[in-house]
């Protein structure tokens, strides 16, 4: 708070997610309750929350409907809130539009590649309701931009001389490494290695199965690890099948998807996380890899393919493995369940890496300092 009691600036996270869904939850809800303990005026305007139902559930007349309310909505905020708009989705109209009427300052945050994804059921096929049209719209005319990863900068840098580098981070308060007691109980369990996402994207099918494929090799010829997948999704019945199928004496669980608030505790009792990203599209060239970061909060030793952001956060060899096929995730993975002392000693080193340069409290003092420059220029411009 400044001497006036007022707060430094206001924003307003806007989202067409809730809190169980990762984008939402890391960039709007965790950033709006780290910004709010600095003083802040911040808070989220998620269409889920405010409406009731997914976007992928809705009509194009539902979503236009959603848009014209929160448009009512937005178009009332206090003048010089900051619109902080996550991804370009059906909800991105609604804060634009308020923006251009008001004159509100409008950060278009990225953190996935997910432009080629249909918005509308039927509009779609109008000129203008694509979202690369979109983009270009609202990146163009935005006050700036953020980006979770350097694919995604280099993106939104040819639309607008604003960008900030913002990677999604982890909260190392919440994933944290094991406690005595977990640790004790973890010696007693073969080494367990772990592989945690959703399969709803033909891609997250091939990862799952690559990663499955890896540890059967490993498993054959170092059978003293086992290998937990925590998944949901429409294709995770036909993965059990195939699992069964192929590799009935391999050491392959299946465990419950979770809350959000359960991975921490989950993370707790594993020591390999895996993040294979097949293929190397565009999307998981411009992914912000949040289940990495958390893996290493919770001090796993990791492997992930040499591929986008991963190369950037990883240092090979130090605090994870990075590989380029699947000879390569087979000999780190080999190395990581024969060997202890260089499980531990990577672990401790990933800790320390999103420490010193992660975790959300970094990101957070980041994104207030910017804001709050940006909230001055603004207010020094209206002057």
């Amino acid at each position: 708070m400044n001497g006036s009691g007022n707060p430094p600036f206001r924003v307003a996270f806007v989202t067409h997610e809730n809190y169980h869904m990762p984008g939402a939850r890391v960039r709007c809800y965790c950033m709006a309750k780290a910004l709010a303990e600095r003083g802040a005026d911040a808070r989220v305007f998620s269409f889920h929350d405010e409406f009731g139902r997914a976007y992928a559930q809705m009509s194009d007349t539902e979503m236009m409907l959603n848009s014209l309310r929160a448009y009512n909505r937005l178009v009332k905020e206090p003048a010089g809130t900051i619109l902080f708009v996550q991804r370009i989705n059906y909800h991105t109209l609604a804060p634009f539009l308020a923006s251009r009427v008001r004159g509100f300052p409008l950060i278009l945050d990225c953190d996935d590649w997910d432009f080629d994804a249909p918005i509308y059921h039927t509009l779609r096929q109008l000129p203008g309701f694509d979202a690369h049209t979109w983009l270009d719209r609202v990146g163009r005319t935005a006050a700036a931009c953020v980006a979770s990863s350097h694919a995604l900068k280099e993106v939104l840098e040819k639309l607008n001389g604003h960008v900030e580098y913002l990677p999604t981070g982890v909260d190392t308060v919440r994933f944290h490494p094991p406690t005595a007691e977990e640790e004790a109980a973890a010696r007693s369990r073969p080494v367990t290695v772990s592989w945690i996402g959703t399969v709803f994207r033909r891609d997250n099918v091939l990862a799952l199965q690559f990663a499955i494929r890896v540890f059967a090799e490993v498993f054959r010829r170092w059978p003293h690890c086992r290998l937990e997948i925590a998944s949901t999704g429409f294709m995770i019945e036909e993965i059990k099948r195939q699992v069964a199928d192929r590799y009935p004496h391999v050491d392959i669980t299946f465990v419950p998807w979770m809350a959000p608030d359960d991975v921490p505790g989950y993370l707790r009792r594993i020591d390999v996380g895996l993040l294979p990203l097949i293929p190397a599209n565009r999307f998981n060239q411009s992914k912000s890899p949040t289940k990495l970061f958390e893996y290493m909060a919770c001090r796993l030793a990791t492997i992930s393919s040499r591929v986008g952001e991963a190369a950037h956060v990883v240092r090979d060899g130090i605090d994870g493995f990075l590989a380029d096929d699947e000879a390569g995730f087979v000999e780190a993975l080999l190395t990581l369940v024969r060997d202890d002392g260089r499980r531990r000693a990577m672990g401790e080193a990933a800790r320390k890496r999103v420490e010193e340069r992660f975790s959300h409290e970094l990101m957070a003092d980041q994104l207030y300092r910017w804001l709050y420059e940006l909230a001055g220029r603004k207010t020094a411009a209206d002057r």
